[in-house]
């Protein structure tokens, strides 16, 4: 249920007709709802057993500058925790955009590269997506990507890929 919902959104949203606002030099900030599925296994002590799922549920914010109508440079922070294993996950990272206009097409490119604070790490977020007008001041943005971290997995560095959808409002 909850996943042919999504996919009704996702396709309703790529069939929205209005176009992105114009980008202008200047502050931009993203607050993004954050998703990443994929492996990485876990002990669960209370129950003898090991799991292999995760999902990263999580919200992120990055504010930073506008330099013409495509290229952003900022910083931001992502809070997100793993689901069932509560694993935390905060990292700090630099946010590089690049948005392209097509007329009413108007895709993006986003990287975040930086370090998770709970689990030192390298954190490493690429995505690719689609941004629609919210309104005079605001987008709606629609991402796919993937999310590298590089964490500490019982004494040892490992590194763990997830696939990652990411929505949210740019202003």
């Amino acid at each position: 249920m909850k996943r042919s919902v999504l996919i009704c959104v996702l396709l309703a949203l790529l069939a929205w007709p209005i176009t992105a606002r114009n980008l202008h030099r200047g502050y931009r900030g993203f607050v993004d709802f954050d998703n990443a599925f994929g492996a990485m296994s876990y002990y669960d002590g209370a129950h003898d057993v090991m799991h292999d799922f995760q999902w990263f549920i999580g919200v992120s914010t990055s504010h930073g500058f506008q330099f013409n109508e495509n290229i952003f440079v900022g910083g931001g922070l992502l809070l997100s925790v793993a689901q069932p294993s509560l694993y935390g996950n905060v990292p700090v990272f630099a946010d590089f955009r690049y948005d392209a206009d097509f007329g009413r097409i108007k895709p993006y490119a986003d990287v975040r590269i930086g370090c998770n604070l709970l689990s030192p790490g390298l954190y490493f977020s690429p995505t690719v997506g689609h941004r629609f007008s919210c309104g005079r001041k605001a987008n709606f943005n629609v991402g796919l990507g993937m999310m590298l971290l590089r964490i500490d997995d019982a004494g040892k560095q490992a590194e763990r890929c997830f696939f990652a959808l990411k929505l949210g409002f740019d202003f």
